[in-house]
């Protein structure tokens, strides 16, 4: 009986130190798989944190041109306005509406629509350019969200 005992108690220390060999490898494992994932996830936030920083870099420099763009944009309406007023151009024949009244002339104020019509030209100008400004800075954000 004393043999059955010993065999049982050898049986149960080779299992325990099997299971405590066992334990320590997946411990190891697991603390080798917990640091990899760490530095791989060290390495994705510097990548996301270097992509976002050039995004940033990119929105500003958009932005930068766009606002260059708009105060381009109100000069060359202001220089169109100033052409017009000095008969350095001339709108074309069906942008002068010689058959309606003016509401804004008045004798004291012959060429107030005139006036009216060139401001209005501008303005329309000043909006095409800022138009196509911003068509152009949101094409911009957009291939600097693909990478282009």
């Amino acid at each position: 009986m004393s043999r059955a005992y010993l065999a049982i108690a050898l049986l149960i220390a080779l299992i325990g130190s099997h299971w405590y060999a066992y334990s320590q490898g997946v411990s190891r494992e697991h603390d080798r798989l917990e640091l990899q994932y760490a530095k791989a996830l060290e390495k994705a936030q510097q990548a996301a944190r270097a992509k976002e920083d050039a995004l940033t870099a990119a929105y500003d420099k958009i932005a930068n041109e766009y606002e260059q763009g708009k105060r381009d944009a109100k000069a060359a309406a202001d220089k169109f306005v100033a052409d017009l007023r000095s008969n350095g151009l001339r709108l074309r024949k069906r942008w002068t509406c010689p058959r309606l009244p003016s509401i804004e002339a008045s004798p004291g104020e012959p060429d107030a629509a005139e006036r009216d019509r060139n401001e209005s030209a501008g303005r329309i100008v000043r909006a095409a350019a800022e138009c196509d400004q911003q068509v152009t800075q949101l094409q911009a954000i957009i291939r600097a969200d693909r990478g282009g």
